[in-house]
C-alpha cells in the first residue's frame, strides 16, 4: 500500500497547483500528527522510472543542501521528509492549509472587483496585493517587503551555487494563516524539482515527462523571472487600464 493509500480519505485532499508535469499531484495530508504537503511524482509508465527517481534525487539533494544554511527556513520551503513505495517519490513539507501559491493569494484576493469605474470609486480599502491597493505607499512597503524576502532566496539559492530555473506566481508561496498577522512576512519560494547545482555538470533528460524543456540555466534569468513576477502583480489581469 502506497504512503498516500494509508491515509485516510478526510485526511487529505489535492491541491489545485499547476506544475510543468502531469506526473505529479500535490496534496494536504494529516500525517505523524501535522498538517503536510506532499508532491507525489506518480510512476505511471516503467520507462518514465528512471527520470523521475532523478529529478525526486535532485530536489532531495538541494533541497538538504540548503537545511545547513542558517536562517533559510524563513526564506525557503525546505523538505521535512521524503519516501519512495511502489507507486512512486515522495516530498514531504510542512505546511498549513492556508499556505496557497502567490498566484491563489492574488486571484482570491482581486476576484468580485473588477466590474466598473464607479463600483472602484465606491470600494476603498483594497487588498494590499490588489493592483488599486498597491496606489497606498503602507500597501506598497508590505509587497516590496515581501519581494525582498523572494530575493533573499535567490541569494541563497546562488551563494550555493544553484539556480531555481522555475521561479513564478506558482512556486512563490503565501502563508495566509491567522497564526502569522505579519503582512510583510507572507512569502517563501518553493518548487525546486527543476533546480540545477552548477557544480554538478550532470544533465536530466525531462523530456519523457514534459512537453518542453526547461533552457533557463543561468542565474540572471532568475533575477528576470522575479522582475517578471514584479510586473505580474502590478498588471494582474489588466488592471493597469483602469488606474
Amino acid at each position: 500500500m502506497s504512503l498516500l493509500d494509508k491515509i485516510p480519505q478526510d485526511e487529505k485532499y489535492k491541491l489545485n497547483i499547476q506544475h510543468h508535469s502531469e506526473n505529479v499531484e500535490i496534496w494536504c495530508v494529516l500525517l505523524d500528527n501535522m498538517t503536510l504537503k506532499v508532491k507525489h511524482w506518480k510512476i505511471e509508465d516503467k520507462s518514465e522510472d528512471l527520470t523521475l527517481r532523478e529529478i525526486w534525487l535532485n530536489e532531495v539533494r538541494q533541497l538538504n543542501r540548503l537545511k545547513s544554511i542558517g536562517n533559510s527556513s524563513k526564506y525557503l520551503e525546505l523538505l521535512y521528509k521524503s519516501d519512495i513505495d511502489e507507486k512512486g517519490y515522495y516530498l514531504i513539507y510542512k505546511t498549513s492549509e492556508d499556505t496557497i501559491t502567490l498566484r491563489e493569494f492574488i486571484e482570491d484576493n482581486i476576484k468580485d472587483t473588477k466590474t466598473s469605474r464607479q463600483n472602484f470609486k465606491l470600494k476603498l480599502n483594497y487588498h494590499w496585493i490588489h493592483p488599486l491597493g498597491l496606489k497606498k505607499i503602507e500597501n506598497r512597503i508590505i509587497l516590496w517587503k515581501n519581494i525582498l524576502k523572494i530575493v533573499r532566496a535567490i541569494k541563497i539559492l546562488h551563494d550555493q551555487g544553484i539556480v531555481h530555473r522555475n521561479i513564478s506566481l506558482d512556486t512563490i508561496l503565501v502563508d495566509d494563516s491567522q497564526d502569522n498577522d505579519e503582512e510583510s512576512d507572507k512569502f517563501k519560494l518553493s518548487g525546486f524539482e527543476w533546480s540545477i547545482y552548477l557544480n554538478n555538470l550532470k544533465k536530466v533528460d525531462y523530456s519523457p515527462i514534459i512537453k518542453s524543456e526547461i533552457i533557463n540555466s543561468s542565474t540572471s534569468n532568475d533575477w528576470w523571472s522575479i522582475g517578471n513576477i514584479i510586473k505580474e502583480i502590478l498588471h494582474y489581469n489588466n488592471y493597469e487600464l483602469f488606474l
